[in-house]
């Protein structure tokens, strides 16, 4: 004796996606990740600079220099 088939189950296949579109996905994720990073890197230098301004014009030796 077989168990047999109830019917009903509807699958959800919004879920489900190719490798293609997977792997596409994945590369643009990994594309803003590296964004992300040389915009912080940028954004770290341009505090420094600020900070090494900053001191320049707070101490008048340093400026006249």
């Amino acid at each position: 004796m077989r168990p047999v088939a109830s019917g009903g189950g509807e699958v959800d296949y919004s879920i489900l996606c190719m490798k293609e579109e997977y792997l596409a996905l994945m590369k643009q994720v990994t594309a803003v990740e590296k964004r992300n990073i040389e915009q912080d890197d940028r954004l770290t230098n341009n505090e420094l600079r600020i900070e090494k301004l900053e001191q320049q014009i707070n101490d008048p030796l340093t400026r006249i220099q």
